[in-house]
Formats: C-alpha cells, sequence, structure tokens
C-alpha cells in the first residue's frame, strides 16, 4: 500500500515522525521529501509550504507517475466556530473555497465520503467531522467566520485544492486539520512577511518584525505554544491510523472519496 502525506509546514508533521521512527530523505527542493516503509506500506510526506500555488505544485508531484493508494492532507487550521477548540482534531467532511476579494465564492464544492468504519476509528479517537473552507490568502477570520457560520466550520489555506485534485481519479483522501487558533485567537502579525514564496517561516523575518514591534514576542509565542499542542494531537491520530495493518487500513479508508456537490 502506498500513501502520500501532505503537509504544509514542518511544526504539522514533526510530531508524527518522531512517533514513526527513521526516515529517509528523498528530495530537498523544491518541497522537502521523505520516505518511510512500515509494515509493508510505504509513506512519502511531501513539505508543500502553505497556500495554493505551492499545494498544487506538490499534489501534481504526488498523482503524476504513480498515484498513490491514499492521499492524506495534514495541517493545522483556525477555528470559526466555539465547538472547535485549540488541540482538537478534525477530518474534512466537506471542502469550500472563500475568497476576501469579492462576495461571490467559488461555485465548486465538495463533499468527502466517509464510510462506517472511518467513523469509527474517528470516534475511537477523538476526530470529529467538520466542513473545512479554504482562505484564497492569509487574512483576518472576522469576515469568514460570519460568511460561514451556518455550520461548524475551519478556516486553512490548502484543503479545497486538495479535494479537487483528488476528485477526478478518486483516489481516496482523508483531509485531517488540527485547530491551531480558536475563533477568540486573531493572528495580529502579517504572515505574509514572515513567510517565503513557498509559504514557509523565514526566522530572520520574525527577528525582524519583533525587532520593529516588540509586543509580537507575546504574540508569536502563544502562536508557537498552540501550534505545538495542535501538532502533537495531529501526529498522535497519524500514527493511530498509521500503525494499522496494511489490510486493516486499506479496508478502512477505501471508500473515502471525494464527489462534488451537485449544484441546484
Amino acid at each position: 500500500m502506498t500513501i502520500t502525506i501532505l503537509a504544509a509546514l514542518p511544526q504539522e508533521y514533526a510530531h508524527f515522525k518522531r512517533l514513526t521512527g527513521r526516515w529517509r530523505n528523498v528530495q530537498a527542493g523544491p518541497f522537502k521529501m521523505s520516505f518511510i516503509l512500515r509494515s509493508g506500506i510505504e509513506i512519502m510526506l511531501i513539505e508543500t509550504g502553505m497556500g495554493k500555488g505551492p499545494a498544487m505544485e506538490a499534489l501534481s508531484a504526488a498523482l503524476g507517475s504513480c498515484t498513490p493508494d491514499l492521499i492524506i492532507s495534514a495541517g493545522f487550521a483556525g477555528s470559526l466556530c466555539g465547538a472547535a477548540q485549540v488541540g482538537g482534531v478534525f477530518l474534512a467532511d466537506r471542502f469550500e473555497l472563500h475568497s476576501y476579494d469579492t462576495e461571490v465564492e467559488c461555485a465548486e464544492s465538495y463533499l468527502q465520503d466517509i464510510p462506517e468504519k472511518m467513523r469509527g476509528f474517528c470516534a475511537r479517537y477523538g476526530v470529529g467531522t467538520i466542513r473545512v473552507v479554504t482562505a484564497t490568502r492569509p487574512e483576518p477570520k472576522f469576515a469568514a467566520s460570519n460568511r460561514w457560520s451556518d455550520r461548524p466550520s475551519l478556516l486553512d489555506m490548502e484543503s479545497f485544492y486538495a479535494a479537487r485534485s483528488a476528485y477526478p481519479s478518486k483516489t481516496p483522501l482523508l483531509c485531517f486539520r488540527a485547530v491551531s487558533d480558536g475563533l477568540e485567537h486573531e493572528i495580529d502579525f502579517d504572515l505574509g512577511a514572515i513567510t517565503d514564496s513557498r509559504g514557509r517561516v523565514k526566522i530572520a523575518a520574525v527577528a525582524a518584525a519583533v525587532l520593529a514591534r516588540p509586543r509580537l514576542i507575546k504574540s508569536f509565542g502563544m502562536a508557537w505554544r498552540r501550534s505545538s499542542r495542535a501538532g502533537r494531537r495531529l501526529g498522535e491520530v497519524l500514527f493511530s491510523l498509521l500503525n494499522l495493518p496494511a489490510a486493516d487500513l486499506f479496508e478502512l479508508v477505501s471508500g473515502c472519496v471525494v464527489r462534488k456537490e451537485e449544484m441546484e
């Protein structure tokens, strides 16, 4: 069985890698790739960077020459509702796109089939199901939380593109998101100013931002602590899933396919 895991940032997969053992580095650029073989399961981990461009590039590589048996999109998300608290892990059951540039949203939306056995796994490990809304760029959550208040939702920058890419081939997909900032945690620094073109955090840029605005030390520290908590829980869930025997895992995820929602 072959599995491709996509994660935007090292913090999102670091704990999972520590739990699973020694990985072999395969590629350093344009995105990092590492590989491990566990109990007959071949796992390729791709660090994509944040946002549409890096995510689509990595997805194209993952679905190029050899389509995996399963794609896992794993990472952090911000909560758009009170029900999703920091450290909670959720499995996406619906994918939509949010643009801050216009009131008209993308006409496409996708639904995730989650068979009963997979729902049983989620219940056993405290994983909820939720809609994930993908933003076209980093912005305060206030506007999105109002726009998507009709049901519990999370906000990220990659999930929609994973669903749209997996849909044509019907490749099984699981999109796990750990809440790294709650509804009350608005990021008060310019994310674009501290990341490179692939959405990776630049330490030098963080230092420069702190020198310019010393009060950001507290903001960065609190964001780091929340991310660490989310990363640990996400790693534990991924390890529990991928530690299953290959035959059991294949049976569990084989029906987890994406459907395009029919528009009325």
